[in-house]
Protein backbone atom coordinates (compact mmCIF):
# COMPACT_ATOMS: atom_id res chain seq x y z
CA UNK A 1 0.00 0.00 0.00
CA UNK A 2 2.57 2.78 0.71
CA UNK A 3 4.81 1.45 -2.37
CA UNK A 4 1.39 2.31 -4.01
CA UNK A 5 0.79 6.09 -2.51
CA UNK A 6 4.32 6.63 -3.61
CA UNK A 7 4.31 5.74 -6.82
CA UNK A 8 0.88 7.82 -6.95
CA UNK A 9 2.73 10.78 -5.64
CA UNK A 10 5.67 10.59 -7.89
CA UNK A 11 3.50 10.23 -10.71
CA UNK A 12 1.44 13.77 -9.44
CA UNK A 13 4.66 15.56 -8.64
CA UNK A 14 6.12 14.69 -12.09
CA UNK A 15 3.25 15.89 -13.53
CA UNK A 16 3.34 19.11 -11.34
CA UNK A 17 7.04 19.56 -12.75
CA UNK A 18 5.83 19.36 -16.38
CA UNK A 19 3.24 21.67 -15.39
CA UNK A 20 5.36 23.73 -14.27
CA UNK A 21 7.65 23.95 -17.20
CA UNK A 22 5.20 24.07 -19.52
CA UNK A 23 4.12 27.44 -18.10
CA UNK A 24 7.47 28.88 -17.97
CA UNK A 25 7.55 28.37 -21.79
CA UNK A 26 4.02 30.07 -22.28
CA UNK A 27 5.65 32.72 -20.23
CA UNK A 28 8.17 33.31 -22.30
CA UNK A 29 6.74 33.51 -25.37
CA UNK A 30 3.81 35.92 -23.71
CA UNK A 31 6.98 38.00 -22.93
CA UNK A 32 8.28 37.70 -26.17
CA UNK A 33 4.90 38.85 -27.72
CA UNK A 34 4.62 41.68 -25.08
CA UNK A 35 8.40 42.86 -26.50
CA UNK A 36 7.21 42.32 -29.85
CA UNK A 37 4.14 44.51 -29.57
CA UNK A 38 6.15 47.37 -27.09
CA UNK A 39 8.28 47.13 -30.91
CA UNK A 40 5.95 47.93 -33.20
CA UNK A 41 4.51 50.96 -31.02
CA UNK A 42 7.72 52.30 -30.87
CA UNK A 43 8.73 51.63 -34.59
CA UNK A 44 4.80 52.86 -35.31
CA UNK A 45 6.37 56.51 -33.71
CA UNK A 46 9.35 56.20 -35.30
CA UNK A 47 7.33 56.37 -38.34
CA UNK A 48 5.45 58.73 -37.41
CA UNK A 49 7.82 61.34 -36.63
CA UNK A 50 9.64 60.58 -39.81
CA UNK A 51 6.69 61.42 -41.89
CA UNK A 52 5.91 64.52 -39.82
CA UNK A 53 9.70 65.22 -40.40
CA UNK A 54 9.37 64.83 -44.08
CA UNK A 55 6.31 66.96 -44.16
CA UNK A 56 7.97 69.70 -42.41
CA UNK A 57 10.77 69.77 -43.89
CA UNK A 58 9.04 69.82 -47.37
CA UNK A 59 6.65 73.35 -45.98
CA UNK A 60 9.95 74.92 -45.22
CA UNK A 61 11.94 74.19 -48.74
CA UNK A 62 8.67 75.72 -49.93
CA UNK A 63 8.71 78.55 -47.81
CA UNK A 64 12.63 78.77 -48.98
CA UNK A 65 12.10 79.18 -52.08
CA UNK A 66 8.96 81.75 -52.39
CA UNK A 67 10.63 83.75 -49.94
CA UNK A 68 13.79 83.58 -52.12
CA UNK A 69 11.48 84.66 -55.35
CA UNK A 70 10.30 87.76 -53.71
CA UNK A 71 13.45 88.70 -52.60
CA UNK A 72 15.08 88.93 -55.98
CA UNK A 73 11.92 90.44 -57.60
CA UNK A 74 12.28 92.94 -54.57
CA UNK A 75 15.82 93.04 -55.84
CA UNK A 76 15.22 93.44 -59.15
CA UNK A 77 12.85 96.10 -59.25
CA UNK A 78 14.97 98.53 -57.39
CA UNK A 79 12.92 98.65 -54.18
CA UNK A 80 10.07 99.53 -56.27
CA UNK A 81 7.95 96.36 -55.63
CA UNK A 82 7.92 94.61 -51.96
CA UNK A 83 5.82 92.23 -50.87
CA UNK A 84 5.01 91.77 -47.03
CA UNK A 85 3.02 88.64 -45.35
CA UNK A 86 -0.62 89.25 -44.59
CA UNK A 87 -4.13 87.68 -44.44
CA UNK A 88 -7.35 89.15 -45.92
CA UNK A 89 -8.44 90.13 -42.30
CA UNK A 90 -5.51 92.56 -41.88
CA UNK A 91 -5.97 96.14 -42.27
CA UNK A 92 -4.09 97.60 -45.06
Amino acid sequence: MIYFVKKERDRIEKQIELLRQRLIVWQNILNLYEYSTQLNVFSNISFSLAGQYETAHFILLQQKAQLASRIQLELISGGNIRFEEGTVNDVW
